[in-house]
């Protein structure tokens, strides 16, 4: 009950008010009697003092300020004593380190319950684009595979470059983008050509004498 009909109850009890003190509790609304000292229920003298305690609310903390902190620091402070919160993490593009903390809700400063939740954004970094044209379009795909990074692939036919040679990318070498970006290749699909001329004569089956005798010629010179 609130603490007004504690005290009118306890009046009409015959009952004196003692100490009223106040607790924080997540439990019991605000202003309501927590307990009483002596309890509820127990004999006493009339006109004896209770003494009452009553709830303050919930415990609260002024949200710290983890911005800058490594998400672990950060996560770690938020999750020990005296807060206790509930840490909910969420990855965000920024130009800052990967896992850095860059804000947090609510935002430092702010009285939290005690125990509540509390999210925590925290940078997904930047990785450097390579350089891929010249590679292999596998191999180009991989690369971007290994740092987090999308591509879409364009066949060009017209291309002067080797079969499946990266020929151009969306991205120039060295940029700093975030994970998830996606680059667009462009490769070369043209299979080459034979260089020979194609004109070569055929490979006797029989191999002959450059002056047109063969064996059998040969031997009809040497029997008159």
């Amino acid at each position: 009950m609130s603490l007004d009909d504690a005290q009118r109850t306890l009046t009409r009890d015959g009952f004196t008010i003692g100490e009223v003190t106040e607790q924080a509790s997540a439990d019991v609304e605000k202003d309501d009697v927590i307990e009483t000292d002596p309890p509820g229920g127990t004999k006493a003298d009339e006109g004896s003092a209770v003494n009452i305690v009553v709830s303050s609310g919930p415990e609260t903390q002024s949200m710290p300020d983890v911005r800058g902190l490594p998400y672990n620091n950060a996560k770690s402070t938020l999750e020990g004593a005296p807060y206790n919160f509930k840490v909910v993490r969420k990855n965000v593009d920024n130009t800052a380190a990967k896992g850095e903390v860059i804000n947090t809700t609510p935002t430092p400063g702010a009285d939290v319950q005690v125990g509540a939740e509390v999210t925590v954004f925290v940078s997904k970094g930047q990785v450097q684009v390579p350089n891929l044209v010249g590679m292999d379009i596998e191999a180009a795909k991989g690369a971007l595979d290994d740092l987090g990074l999308k591509y879409t692939e364009t066949e060009d036919p017209n291309s002067t470059s080797p079969e499946n040679q990266v020929t151009a990318q969306s991205v120039a070498a060295g940029t700093q983008v975030s994970p998830g970006t996606t680059i667009a290749l462009t490769y070369s699909t043209n299979p080459g050509t034979d260089d020979g001329d194609g004109d070569g004569g055929e490979i006797p089956t029989d191999p002959t004498d450059p002056g047109g005798g063969g064996v059998d010629d040969l031997g009809g010179d040497l029997n008159p």
